[in-house]
């Protein structure tokens, strides 16, 4: 039974714990159930992860959801911790992490249908939070932090501690052997950003396929293995994943990154495609709840009454005219079940302790605190009635307009390497051009060598050079290579095809003909496609109309410094594949006097390091040095001349 327990309380059989801290189920004198995270110290200590942690939970305070349990308040501990505590309403049911360990276990028959079910849940419900303010991510989501309630619905918890994890500024795999937090490969420290959010819910999906939690070294390491494994289970018992769920769930983990889903609005319209959308979400949720009370598989089947997920050519069944009720979900961890009221309120202890908040709602001040505030107590305050907030549709994401100022930190940045590397004493002009970029539709963000630049339309002074541009709209990102020469001026314009990702700065078309064939292009990047020194087709991805027979073509880039000469033989009425691979590149690494560096998330090594491969574009490389702090570069990549690339990391 919970009690008005103090979170300071020690109560061992009802503390759940995971990498974040220690979690106190309590009540307020009305009885609703609340849950007190008690931060890490070593994390409640840092004042930057503090500070990102209630700006977030101000951001949220307007944000009402099912599917999220709200955060109230933010605050300081009383001694002897001290600690951040961070209150939020504590779901009804069970954390998915103890049933996915009943599931390991034996004594919980999971199927394709369970995860698929949560899919129907998660994707939809992300989306709409993802909407809630420009950049709001959850970028947390793990079992631990995930509620199944008695019918079946699923609640996320944490959904302010994003921000602040991402100022620890740790690599991939620490994130995930401390946290539990799955992050795509990306370049320098994590961001726990839309694109996280969707590697999230493919390690959960995944989980739950497998039928057990995913280990310390099973992410990222083995991820594409144990897909196959998961694959290959319910193949060979006879239920197989419809084949549209198990190609959603290789994009969702970043397995592929030509293909990967770039926001949670993609991953929401691909799987609006798969068998997994004949299910409503009411279904999905009574599947759910007949798993987590250990139902046989028979009677999930029955329960559900919905259409049989086939491999191929599924059909539709009527759904029942009334759900039907889920028994109750047994209690959260080996803990004795909660009541819905509490018992009468124990007295307080002597010394100072702090009492749990009486409303449902308690607004953070309007301007979040950075230094952290004198440990004061979360007393009772009066109980009000938050406004129902409409909830919007999940599929139309709101685009950012512009952001100019990340011109002016453009400029900064760039001022401050001249400053470095000793070529300010050149003309400006000498050593700049600049390039107009647009987009049809307009406001996509743009990314030059791995750093935010606003969204379409933008104009952007840049060093001569090759440089990486990347516009991320829907699908998968657009990989523009430019070369600007100095006092030069270029205009790119990228058309994004409805309904898909991708897109196409400029193409060369062919009439169609129907004895023709044609080349199907899948690369990376623009590239030239020439026969007999007659240009026929500049593509990313697409079609390249040819005669039938044997052709001998060129494929270049001049950016990246790539030709290369293939035959190909085209049949009439058919496609030719053409798939160009990402070429490497060489960098050779150094610092003053000696750092450790990482790149994309994986450490390297101490400098110096030479002859390293790396795939030509974009790439940011941190040095970090142990008196000296770190430092971070951003880098274009090219097959024709190597990078080399020395940083001083002794105070100027």
């Amino acid at each position: 039974m919970t009690v008005p327990l103090t979170a300071d309380s020690p109560v061992p059989s009802l503390i759940f714990h995971d990498g974040l801290g220690d979690r106190v189920p309590i009540a307020d004198p009305g009885g609703r159930r609340l849950e007190v995270l008690r931060v890490r110290p070593d994390l409640a200590g840092r004042e930057d992860f503090e500070s990102a942690l209630r700006e977030r939970a101000a951001l949220l305070a307007g944000f009402a959801d099912p599917s999220f349990a709200r955060v109230h308040r933010v605050d300081r501990l009383p001694p002897p911790s001290a600690t951040l505590a961070v209150v939020s309403d504590r779901p009804d049911g069970t954390r998915l992490s103890f049933l996915l360990g009943r599931a390991a276990g034996g004594t919980l028959d999971t199927t394709p249908r369970v995860a698929i079910a949560a899919l129907r849940q998660l994707v939809p419900a992300l989306a709409r939070f993802h909407t809630h303010a420009p950049g709001c991510a959850h970028g947390a989501l793990a079992p631990e932090r995930i509620f199944v309630g008695p019918n079946g619905r699923l609640a996320m918890l944490d959904a302010a501690l994003g921000p602040a994890v991402e100022r620890l500024s740790l690599p991939r795999r620490q994130l995930w052997r401390e946290f539990r937090i799955a992050i795509p490969a990306a370049a320098g420290s994590a961001r726990l950003d839309e694109r996280s959010d969707v590697t999230q819910v493919g390690a959960i999906a995944l989980a739950l396929l497998l039928g057990r939690p995913l280990g310390a070294d099973d992410f990222p390491e083995r991820v594409a293995e144990l897909d196959r494994e998961a694959a290959d289970r319910w193949t060979a018992r006879g239920r197989p994943v419809p084949p549209a769920v198990a190609a959603w769930l290789l994009r969702a983990l970043q397995l592929d990154p030509r293909r990967s889903f770039a926001a949670m609005s993609d991953a929401l319209e691909s799987l609006m495609q798969t068998p997994a959308w004949q299910i409503d979400e009411a279904s999905a949720g009574h599947v759910l709840a007949a798993w987590a009370t250990g139902e046989t598989v028979a009677r999930v089947a029955r329960r559900e009454q919905v259409i049989h997920l086939a491999a191929d050519n599924p059909s539709p069944t009527a759904r029942p005219a009334t759900a039907p009720t889920a028994r109750p979900v047994s209690a959260p961890w080996p803990a004795p079940s909660i009541a819905p009221r509490p018992a009468p309120p124990i007295a307080p202890r002597p010394a100072p302790a702090m009492t749990p908040p009486s409303a449902p709602a308690m607004t953070p001040p309007s301007a979040p605190s950075i230094a952290p505030r004198p440990a004061p107590s979360i007393a009772p305050r009066p109980a009000r009635t938050p406004a129902p907030r409409a909830v919007r549709p999940p599929v139309e994401v709101r685009r950012r307009s512009p952001r100019w100022p990340w011109v002016a930190v453009a400029l900064v940045s760039i001022a401050a390497v001249v400053a470095v590397t000793g070529r300010d004493l050149l003309p400006f002009a000498a050593r700049h051009g600049t390039v107009a970029i647009d987009s049809t539709p307009r406001g996509v963000d743009v990314f030059v060598d791995g750093l935010p630049h606003g969204a379409t339309p933008v104009e952007l002074t840049l060093t001569a050079g090759p440089h990486i541009v990347e516009l991320r709209g829907r699908g998968a990102p657009h990989v523009l290579p430019i070369r600007i020469a100095a006092g030069e001026r270029v205009s790119q314009h990228v058309s994004f095809r409805t309904g898909a990702g991708g897109g196409a700065a400029r193409s060369v078309a062919v009439p169609a003909d129907p004895a023709s064939g044609w080349l199907a292009v899948e690369a990376p990047f623009d590239m030239e496609i020439r026969e007999a020194g007659r240009l026929i087709g500049v593509a990313r991805t697409g079609r390249v109309e040819l005669a039938p027979g044997r052709h001998v073509i060129e494929i270049a880039n001049a950016t990246l410094g790539l030709r290369e000469t293939r035959e190909v033989r085209v049949r009439a009425g058919e496609p030719t594949p053409l798939v160009v691979q990402m070429p490497f590149g060489t960098v050779h690494l150094n610092a003053r006097p000696w750092a450790e560096v990482w790149l994309d998330g994986e450490r390297l090594g101490d400098t110096p390091i030479g002859n390293l491969s790396v795939t030509a574009g974009a790439h940011e490389f941190v040095f970090r040095h142990p008196d000296y702090g770190e430092q971070r570069r951003a880098v274009s990549v090219t097959v024709t001349e190597p990078v080399h690339l020395t940083v001083d990391m002794r105070p100027r």
